[in-house]
């Protein structure tokens, strides 16, 4: 039997069965009336839907204490997703400084047990005397490395017509910068018809050499 109504205030609604009344939207201080009193009660004063109020949650308020709550928690992620990504970009370059280090000491210690790759010794244009005996001459030493050598020394032979040597003159070389060409005048000789050059010695700090 449809015997119950409501009210909202401004609106009568109904009439409604007991199950059409409790889907509507009613709280406990809505007006409701039916066909068994003489008066409008609250919702809340009927016994057979107080169960239907039970059911609904109190109204949730914000207190400062849960904004704060908040607030902190916020703060808390923040900084925890901060310190999270300074840990990984520090292990992400300390890595890679790493590895660098480590091709660095892959090439040097290559370039050191290879220098006569790197270090090479040339001549320039020189003139032989009629009777024999050489002047003009230069030698050249080129580093093709990416470190300084301290000295390089190169023998040089002045050698006589018949091939046999007439005198040796060591050359020395100091401090030749990485990539470049370092050039010194060997001493003029009396005798001798054709020459010939090695280097002798090398030595880097750098390379521990």
């Amino acid at each position: 039997m449809k015997d119950y109504y409501f009210h909202d205030g401004s609106n009568q609604h109904g009439p409604f069965t007991l199950e059409e009344l409790k889907q509507q939207k009613i709280t406990p201080e809505t007006s409701v009336w039916n066909t068994n009193i003489t008066d409008w009660k609250k919702a809340s004063q009927f016994e057979e839907l107080t169960e239907l109020f039970k059911k609904i949650p109190p109204p949730f308020h914000i207190t400062k204490n849960s904004i704060k709550t908040n607030k902190k928690n916020n703060a808390t992620y923040y900084i925890v997703g901060a310190i999270i990504v300074i840990f990984l970009v520090y292990h992400f370059f300390s890595y890679k400084q790493r590895k660098g280090v480590e091709t660095t000491s892959i090439q040097k210690s290559n370039i050191k047990n290879n220098i006569r790759r790197y270090v090479t010794v040339g001549n320039s244009a020189y003139h032989i005397n009629g009777l024999g005996g050489i002047n003009g001459l230069s030698i050249i030493i080129t580093n093709n490395s990416d470190y300084l050598l301290d000295k390089v020394v190169v023998l040089v032979r002045y050698i006589k017509a018949n091939g046999e040597d007439w005198k040796k003159e060591s050359i020395d070389f100091s401090l030749i910068p990485p990539r470049t060409q370092m050039t010194l005048r060997a001493p003029d000789s009396e005798r001798g018809t054709s020459i010939d050059y090695k280097i002798e010695s090398i030595s880097s700090t750098a390379l521990r050499l």
